[in-house]
């Protein structure tokens, strides 16, 4: 089974500045060392000059884990398919 993981990370670039810092979720991976590697693939070709990172936690996200099960894409549970959004459905009712 697919599951998703939060990486918590540092990227430098060759002279050790910190170019990107912050968390990632990296989906649809079969594990842990899976999700590290593309991580760092991504980073490589994203950032030019990417040299060093330095993950500081990867754990499997739970919610995410929920969301891959009941097929849903973001993190609201109101968003509907097609770009509906049933969160907003009643913004206006009584006006």
């Amino acid at each position: 089974m697919k599951k998703t993981f939060l990486i918590t990370f540092k990227a430098y670039n060759a002279s050790g500045v910190i170019i990107k810092e912050g968390t990632f979720k990296c989906k649809n991976q079969v594990n842990e060392l899976g999700a590290k590697c593309n991580f760092e693939s991504y980073l490589e070709k994203k950032y030019p000059g990417f040299s060093t990172l330095v993950i500081t936690e990867c754990k499997e996200d739970i919610i995410g884990a929920f969301e891959n099960m009941f097929g849903m894409n973001s993190s609201n549970p109101f968003s509907g398919k097609g770009g509906q959004d049933f969160g907003n459905l009643f913004k206006n009712f009584g006006k």
